[in-house]
Parts: structure tokens; C-alpha cells; sequence
């Protein structure tokens, strides 16, 4: 899964959506479901893959991925979060860093 969270666009055009066509069609919503289980697996030791997803271009993997984080919680996931609000600029996306905070 997690390199799934963190897929490159080359290996997404060249592997991925050949075959996953009609199923998922943009990387993010592949990226999108590796948060949501790895959020839900209860292993602290997503937190680093997921503190990188904080920073992906597209506001969906990162608001997710701040929801996962939220689900892991501690201090280093924590530390994550506050630092990627500081620069979030999308609405969705800083409502799932506060809402992760406050858990």
C-alpha cells in the first residue's frame, strides 16, 4: 500500500492505467484508497509515507492522508500535520489536517 500512497505518474500511465482503465481512471483515487488503508491499519509505521503524502500536488491524496494520520495519531503524525497546515492552501484538504488534529 505503500507505494501505492506514494505512486509515481510514470509507473501510473505505464502500468497502472492500462489496466485499471474503466475501474479507476486518475492516480489519485488509487492513492486516495492506499490512505484509507493504511489509516485503517492501525501501524505506526505508515506515519513517514503518509507525512510524504502531506505534500502531494493533489489536494485529495492530502487530505486523506491527513485523515489516516489522524486515524494513527502520536506525536510524530502530529508533528506532520501541523507542519503541512502551515503551507495547505486548499479548503478540503486544511479541514482534514484540523479535524485530524483534533482527534
Amino acid at each position: 500500500m505503500r507505494k501505492v500512497l506514494l505512486l509515481t505518474d510514470e509507473y501510473y500511465e505505464s502500468v497502472l492505467k492500462p489496466v485499471a482503465y474503466n475501474y479507476l481512471r486518475h492516480k489519485k483515487y488509487f492513492q486516495r484508497n492506499a490512505a484509507i488503508a493504511l489509516g485503517n491499519s492501525g501501524d505506526r509505521s505508515h506515519v513517514p509515507y503518509l507525512a510524504e503524502a502531506l505534500r502531494d500536488p493533489e489536494p485529495l491524496v492530502r487530505g486523506y492522508a491527513a485523515w489516516a494520520l489522524g486515524r494513527l495519531g502520536g506525536a510524530e503524525a502530529r508533528s506532520a500535520l501541523e507542519n503541512a497546515l502551515r503551507d495547505e492552501t486548499d479548503e478540503k484538504a486544511r479541514g482534514e489536517m484540523n479535524s485530524a488534529l483534533a482527534a
